[in-house]
């Protein structure tokens, strides 16, 4: 244990060097692992594979980000940012969250697919009325595999559910055919 806790104490201080991509961080915790002892460069062997496993494919920006934001991305664009230390693990085994760190990408990559502009601001669903931040944020959340590690906020923006071809309604700013499909009236044709 004091292993772990001695390589998540080394990727930490790491992830404070400054804004990087996955590589370069993972390559920042592998060069600390030359100088470590061996259960704990095994530790940090082990979070630079989990780094490039779960991130590697989204090619985020590692930064530290405000507040309690674990990832943002920039709406129809390739910009993303992820904080390597909302990503840290408390299941006491591994230093990073590889499952976590992978639905952060794949929640802001939803983002990344969104076009910015939108025939709506708000929509209303049965007796709710959705802003456009949370028609966004409910599309980039139903392509997560976990829920666990959402806000309480995130978790209420959660119930409103959405299939593929929902997510491809918001990706294309289609927020007024999501509101009829959600209402269960006929969504146009035009694309």
């Amino acid at each position: 244990m004091e292993s772990l806790e001695e390589a998540q104490a080394i990727y930490e201080e790491t992830a404070k060097s400054g804004e990087c991509s996955v590589d370069t961080l993972a390559g920042k915790v592998e060069h600390q692992a030359d100088d470590a002892l061996e259960e704990v460069a095994h530790h940090l062997i082990k979070t630079a594979k989990d780094l490039r496993g779960a991130l590697r494919k989204y090619n985020p920006t590692m930064k530290r980000l405000e507040d309690d934001t674990a990832g943002q991305a920039e709406l129809n664009s390739s910009s993303m940012w992820i904080d390597p230390e909302k990503i840290i693990a408390n299941n006491g085994a591994d230093v990073i969250d590889s499952d976590l760190a992978e639905d952060i990408g794949r929640h802001e990559k939803e983002h990344q697919q969104q076009f910015a502009i939108s025939d709506a601001h708000e929509i209303q669903i049965g007796s709710t009325t959705y802003d456009e931040r949370k028609i966004r944020e409910a599309a980039a959340i139903s392509v997560m595999k976990s829920r666990e590690e959402l806000s309480d906020e995130y978790k209420a923006i959660a119930s409103l559910t959405m299939d593929k071809e929902d997510r491809d309604l918001v990706r294309k700013g289609r927020f007024l055919d999501l509101e009829r499909k959600k209402n269960g009236n006929q969504v146009s044709n035009a694309a």
